[in-house]
């Protein structure tokens, strides 16, 4: 792109490149503007460029949001700690998001709820690009339910995105292959 600014494959290229640094957790926000700025001006891959406009606007939406206050969650039941949850998350507060999981894993009896918690936590913290914790969790998941599909293909997903990302190793992988084909 330096010697040439107008090479299409090789803007869409940088795009590609700079849309994964965002997308696996190696870099933030700058990336994914850059990622939506080359992915544009190469005219190609419109699918990855609407994920890249797709995930700035709701960066974007997140800064803007102002935060409540920290909620309560003494005396609140799984149901209404998960829906907190899943509010504080639709806001892009995902560290509260997190906590409030954390406190629901905390008041879980059934193996069913402990399972249901951690595998809500694992897609937590997938989407906030943080691949190998989400792998302990969706691990603690189908410990509880070996059979759950949901949560099976949940580890799998999870493995093959820390293989994917770079960050994981071969041995991912096929743990990933091994899994989706249970």
């Amino acid at each position: 792109v330096v010697e040439d600014k107008d090479n299409k494959l090789a803007l869409k290229n940088l795009g590609c490149v700079c849309f994964n640094l965002y997308a696996y957790g190696f870099s933030g926000l700058e990336e994914l503007k850059n990622a939506v700025q080359y992915l544009g001006q190469s005219g190609e891959n419109e699918e990855l460029l609407d994920r890249a406009k797709s995930d700035l606007e709701t960066e974007q939406t997140y800064a803007r949001t102002t935060p409540g206050p920290e909620p309560s969650f003494k005396d609140k039941s799984q149901k209404a700690l998960l829906a907190m949850a899943d509010e504080a998350q639709a806001q892009g507060r995902n560290a509260l998001s997190l906590r409030i999981l954390k406190h629901a894993a905390l008041t879980a009896r059934s193996v069913s709820a402990k399972s249901l918690v951690a595998n809500r936590q694992g897609m937590l913290l997938l989407d906030d690009r943080k691949p190998r914790e989400a792998l302990v969790c969706f691990q603690t998941a189908t410990k509880g339910k070996p059979k759950n599909k949901v949560y099976l293909n949940n580890l799998a997903y999870s493995y093959w995105t820390l293989y994917d990302s770079g960050k994981g190793t071969v041995e991912d992988l096929k743990k990933a292959v091994a899994k989706r084909e249970m």
